[in-house]
């Protein structure tokens, strides 16, 4: 329940909505659980209403006090069996105060780039390398053959713990990435692909969750739609600006808290590297290890 709009992430029965308005199906977030993926019906208006992310709808508490009960009753149950959240800053200062302290660990985030992906590796990258930390591994599903590991190692990444995976397929790189975020070991797993949907966001955030680390998805051509990912951010480069260094940041989806207004971010210099150099990572001769598969 939202302390500033009083409002429930939920289910309802069709009953419930009123007759004679416009209804629409949703798939419920459930308090922020989500898990569950619930179909129930809203009215819009009265019931509810879209968000701008377009992925789910906002639906009022039910006037109904035994609804309103069981609702509530939910969510303390899950509260008290959620674990602490724990996060993994990405050192971007704007950017991790829009996600309330950094990404969410044990989770899925998609970072969409419609126009220029480059800064949205670069945020993936810098985000991976942190939470490496001292001893755990970074997993790059190179789907389009062009990974830079010299500009990677700028960003942070340690190449010594570095797992590059060529995926000939799609579903090669998806099966892979969901293993791969299983493991304990492995404390990010980035994946750039053209889409998901959600029966995928789904499969990797159990997958993440059972792991503990970070799955981040890179979208090249997304498209609106229910997502379980824990955010789902948008970069856009600023028109005129060199080298993609400052970006405009649209938040469209915050599983933990309000998503804040667009903002712009800017890159550190070595996000660079990624768009200069795509294509040239067989002539870089970085210390590796790449696996191809299919």
């Amino acid at each position: 329940m939202s302390e500033k709009t009083g409002c429930l992430r939920g289910s309802f029965s069709t009953k419930d909505a009123l007759p004679g308005k416009t209804r629409f199906p949703f798939v419920a977030s459930c308090l922020g659980g989500e898990g569950l993926g619930l179909k129930g019906w809203g009215t819009q208006g009265e019931r509810g209403t879209r968000e701008e992310s377009g992925t789910h709808f906002v639906a009022w508490v039910p006037k109904n006090p035994r609804l309103a009960r069981l609702a509530e009753q939910i969510r303390r149950l899950q509260a008290d069996r959620r674990p602490p959240l724990q996060r993994c800053p990405s050192g971007l200062g704007e950017l991790d105060a829009a996600l309330g302290g950094g990404f969410a660990l044990a989770s899925v985030h998609e970072l969409l780039a419609p126009v220029d992906g480059a800064p949205v590796r670069s945020v993936a990258l810098l985000a991976a390398g942190r939470a490496a930390g001292e001893h755990r591994w970074i997993l790059y599903i190179d789907t389009g053959g062009d990974f830079y590991p010299p500009g990677a190692a700028q960003l942070g990444v340690p190449l010594e713990r570095l797992l590059v995976v060529r995926a000939a397929r799609r579903a090669d790189a998806l099966w892979v990435s969901e293993q791969a975020l299983r493991c304990h070991a492995v404390a990010a797993v980035v994946l750039p692909v053209r889409r998901v949907d959600a029966y995928v966001t789904r499969r990797l955030q159990l997958a993440a969750e059972s792991g503990g680390g970070l799955g981040l998805v890179i979208q090249s051509e997304p498209r609106p739609g229910h997502t379980f990912a824990a955010s789902r951010l948008r970069l856009d480069p600023l028109i005129g600006e060199a080298e993609t260094r400052r970006v405009l940041v649209s938040v469209l989806k915050l599983r933990e808290g309000r998503p804040p207004e667009p903002f712009v971010l800017e890159l550190p210099d070595a996000a660079g590297a990624l768009r200069a150099h795509a294509g040239s990572g067989e002539r870089a001769g970085q210390t590796r290890r790449s696996v191809v598969v299919g």
